[in-house]
């Protein structure tokens, strides 16, 4: 159960945030076209402030003297965040898999 929220929903909408937004901004027409294609990093931007926000905000409040906020820095933020940038890697990778042109060559 802990390997499903801390891993694989994660990945799951991290691969699906990325297919859709690569799948929305996908338009090649128009004047602002490059500006479509720069939203495609938005996600991983995103998972990184967020990320981010949330080791500083973690470490702005540790106050036990036992654990080391390595270790509960590395476990929350660390994992799922990886996870989603898996993920974020997987639907950029699925798709430019499904909607890149396809050559054949005759034998």
């Amino acid at each position: 159960m802990i390997l499903l929220f801390l891993a694989l929903i994660p990945v799951g909408l991290g691969a699906a945030l990325q297919y859709l937004v690569c799948r929305l901004t996908m338009r090649r027409t128009g004047p602002h076209w490059k500006l479509l294609r720069l939203l495609r990093a938005l996600p991983a931007v995103l998972t990184l402030a967020l990320c981010a926000g949330v080791v500083w905000n973690r470490l702005r409040l540790w106050q036990s003297e036992t654990v080391s906020p390595l270790t509960q820095l590395l476990f929350i933020p660390g994992v799922p965040g990886a996870c989603v940038l898996l993920g974020l890697a997987l639907g950029g990778w699925l798709f430019r898999r499904r909607w890149a042109p396809r050559v054949f060559r005759e034998k």
